[in-house]
Protein backbone atom coordinates (compact mmCIF):
# COMPACT_ATOMS: atom_id res chain seq x y z
CA UNK A 1 0.00 0.00 0.00
CA UNK A 2 1.49 3.30 -0.84
CA UNK A 3 0.02 6.37 0.87
CA UNK A 4 1.32 10.07 0.74
CA UNK A 5 1.55 12.61 3.37
CA UNK A 6 1.92 16.34 3.52
CA UNK A 7 1.09 17.84 6.81
CA UNK A 8 1.11 21.76 6.90
CA UNK A 9 1.32 24.40 9.37
CA UNK A 10 0.43 27.88 9.35
CA UNK A 11 0.99 31.06 11.08
CA UNK A 12 -0.38 34.62 10.59
CA UNK A 13 0.57 38.03 11.89
CA UNK A 14 -1.17 41.14 11.34
CA UNK A 15 -0.99 44.83 13.04
CA UNK A 16 -3.91 47.32 12.11
CA UNK A 17 -4.34 50.80 12.69
CA UNK A 18 -8.31 51.69 12.59
CA UNK A 19 -9.21 55.30 12.10
CA UNK A 20 -11.93 56.71 14.07
CA UNK A 21 -13.49 58.89 11.54
CA UNK A 22 -16.85 58.58 9.57
CA UNK A 23 -14.55 57.12 6.93
CA UNK A 24 -14.27 53.87 9.16
CA UNK A 25 -10.75 52.90 7.06
CA UNK A 26 -8.28 50.23 8.20
CA UNK A 27 -4.62 49.95 7.48
CA UNK A 28 -2.52 46.83 7.84
CA UNK A 29 0.78 44.92 7.43
CA UNK A 30 0.98 40.86 7.92
CA UNK A 31 3.23 38.04 7.92
CA UNK A 32 1.54 34.59 6.79
CA UNK A 33 3.87 31.59 6.91
CA UNK A 34 3.30 27.80 5.98
CA UNK A 35 6.19 25.38 7.63
CA UNK A 36 6.51 21.84 7.43
CA UNK A 37 5.16 20.66 4.48
CA UNK A 38 7.39 17.18 3.78
CA UNK A 39 5.91 14.86 2.13
CA UNK A 40 5.91 10.81 2.95
CA UNK A 41 5.21 7.94 0.59
CA UNK A 42 4.22 4.59 2.48
CA UNK A 43 6.53 6.76 5.67
CA UNK A 44 9.59 7.05 3.72
CA UNK A 45 10.67 11.41 3.04
CA UNK A 46 10.70 11.85 -0.51
CA UNK A 47 13.33 14.87 -0.45
CA UNK A 48 10.09 17.61 -1.89
CA UNK A 49 8.60 20.00 0.73
CA UNK A 50 6.17 23.16 0.32
CA UNK A 51 6.64 26.37 2.30
CA UNK A 52 5.95 29.88 1.96
CA UNK A 53 6.59 32.70 3.39
CA UNK A 54 4.97 36.83 2.83
CA UNK A 55 4.37 39.86 3.58
CA UNK A 56 1.27 41.55 3.14
CA UNK A 57 -0.17 44.85 3.12
CA UNK A 58 -3.79 46.35 3.14
CA UNK A 59 -5.95 49.24 3.28
CA UNK A 60 -10.04 49.15 3.79
CA UNK A 61 -12.80 51.56 3.48
CA UNK A 62 -16.41 51.38 4.09
CA UNK A 63 -17.13 53.63 0.96
CA UNK A 64 -21.36 53.44 2.36
CA UNK A 65 -22.37 52.28 5.28
CA UNK A 66 -22.87 48.63 3.82
CA UNK A 67 -20.02 48.57 0.95
CA UNK A 68 -16.26 47.58 1.99
CA UNK A 69 -13.23 48.29 -0.68
CA UNK A 70 -10.16 46.31 0.33
CA UNK A 71 -6.77 46.53 -1.78
CA UNK A 72 -4.19 44.03 -0.24
CA UNK A 73 -0.57 43.54 -1.52
CA UNK A 74 1.75 41.13 -1.22
CA UNK A 75 5.06 39.40 -2.00
CA UNK A 76 6.68 36.36 -1.43
CA UNK A 77 9.69 36.06 1.12
CA UNK A 78 10.52 33.09 0.11
CA UNK A 79 9.04 29.74 -1.25
CA UNK A 80 10.23 26.30 -1.24
CA UNK A 81 8.56 23.60 -3.99
CA UNK A 82 6.14 26.43 -5.62
CA UNK A 83 6.45 29.32 -7.76
CA UNK A 84 7.57 32.40 -5.95
CA UNK A 85 5.05 34.99 -5.61
CA UNK A 86 7.24 38.55 -6.85
CA UNK A 87 3.59 40.79 -6.56
CA UNK A 88 0.24 39.82 -5.73
CA UNK A 89 -2.98 42.06 -5.75
CA UNK A 90 -6.27 41.31 -3.98
CA UNK A 91 -9.06 43.54 -4.67
CA UNK A 92 -12.22 43.07 -2.67
CA UNK A 93 -15.61 44.85 -2.96
CA UNK A 94 -18.13 43.46 0.03
CA UNK A 95 -21.63 44.08 1.07
CA UNK A 96 -22.40 43.92 4.34
CA UNK A 97 -26.16 43.16 5.38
Amino acid sequence: MVLASNVLRSAYAWLTYATQTAARASLSIGYAGTFGGAVKLDGVPTGSKTEERQIRFSYSQFVVPTWQVLLSLSRDVSATGQFKQDFGVLLRIARVL
